[in-house]
């Protein structure tokens, strides 16, 4: 739950700056006088002020120092070697859906501005819409993991959104392709923070921050792949074909997630537990060695 929280209160801020920003632009553009460049630009100026004062309440924070044990792990690639397999099982999933993003969601706003001729600021409304939808989502997928595990919350919520993707790739209705917006981004979404959990459940907690750091190297780096080639393809194929790839590595993501997977979740009590995949030689002596 707190990992859902998190995320949804995340998303429910951006859902404040979506609104905000194609309000902004045109403002600037209609009672400053601007141009669209400069409005867009003084846009991100207010985003980028907003960004600094996040420094206020992470730097009242309270944090106790770390104890005398954590100061002295270390990373031993030997061990790090042997427990390839697990960090690549939570690696590759997330890297192919991460992959599969980077092809579309970064263009969806130009998307909606060249197929259906909107304004930045209808479009500025359907993305404050998209993330009160995945705001709603996410505070729905405790419930689910309750019910289904992990696991599956993960894997059935990535293949819903499939659907709505293939609506959006085809349709020349711009109702329809908004309706198909909100719920790919909410069934999508809806699955992020119970990976993430996941993750850190399945894993020791000494190797947490390594594997939080490889999640977040898949996510981006697939990211710095796909978005350029995206980009190429959008420029000279349409959006179709994009969203056809996207669709396809979202699908070999979710299979792949189960597969690795399916047997790490038993339920005891009627609650879904995680069996950690941990190995002996990281729980002794004074660090991963």
């Amino acid at each position: 739950m707190l990992f859902s929280l998190g995320f949804g209160m995340m998303t429910l801020a951006g859902s404040v700056g979506s609104l905000g920003a194609g309000y902004l632009v045109a403002v600037f553009k209609d009672y400053v006088g601007v141009d669209a460049v400069l409005a867009h630009r003084y846009a991100l100026f207010v985003g980028v002020a907003a960004g600094l004062f996040a420094t206020i309440p992470f730097s009242l924070i309270q944090s106790k120092k770390p104890s005398q044990e954590e100061r002295q792990r270390s990373l031993n690639w030997r061990v790090i070697r042997g427990r390839a397999s697990v960090y690549g099982k939570l690696f590759i999933p997330y890297f192919l859906v991460g992959l599969g993003a980077g092809f579309i969601i970064p263009f969806l706003n130009i998307y909606f501005r060249d197929r259906f001729h909107q304004t930045t600021d209808e479009i500025g409304v359907y993305y404050f819409a998209v993330s009160i939808a995945t705001f709603l989502g996410t505070m729905a997928a405790p419930a689910l993991v309750h019910k289904f595990g992990k696991i599956k919350t993960v894997v059935l919520t990535e293949l819903m959104s499939i659907p709505f993707m293939f609506i959006l790739a085809y349709t020349g209705n711009v109702g329809w392709a908004v309706a198909a917006f909100l719920l790919r981004a909410a069934f999508m979404n809806m699955g992020q923070p119970v990976s993430t959990n996941f993750s850190m459940e399945v894993v020791t907690e000494r190797e947490q921050g390594l594997v939080n750091a490889l999640m977040l190297l898949a996510w981006t780096g697939s990211w710095t792949i796909s978005t350029n080639i995206g980009g190429e393809l959008i420029e000279r194929h349409g959006y179709e074909l994009p969203m056809l790839i996207t669709i396809a590595l979202y699908v070999l993501s979710s299979v792949s997630y189960y597969f690795f997977f399916r047997k790490s979740e038993s339920k005891e009590n009627g609650l879904y537990v995680v069996t950690p995949d941990a190995n002996p030689s990281i729980n002794q002596g004074g660090g991963i060695s």
